[in-house]
């Protein structure tokens, strides 16, 4: 999804889509580059156990996993609720 269409990321991530992967000057177009953004959305729980993670891959699944978490996890308050 184009970076520039924020009310339409703004959406998708409403709906519980994560951020993936952000593309700088991943498209040409008449007027210069474009950046766009990975989202998906699963319906099954994302399972990590037993993946092997090579070191430089580490962080952006760090990332991931934490992006997934904000967008599916309660938090501490509204567990208490």
């Amino acid at each position: 999804m184009p970076l520039a269409h924020q009310e339409a990321l703004s959406a998708f991530l409403a709906q519980g889509f994560v951020a993936g992967a952000l593309y700088p000057a991943m498209r040409a177009d008449g007027d210069g580059f474009h950046d766009y953004a990975v989202l998906s959305r699963s319906s099954e729980r994302i399972d990590f156990r037993g993946v092997a993670v090579e070191p430089p891959l580490q962080p952006y699944l760090d990332c991931y996993v934490s992006a997934w978490a904000s967008a599916h996890l309660p938090t501490s308050s509204e567990v208490a609720s």
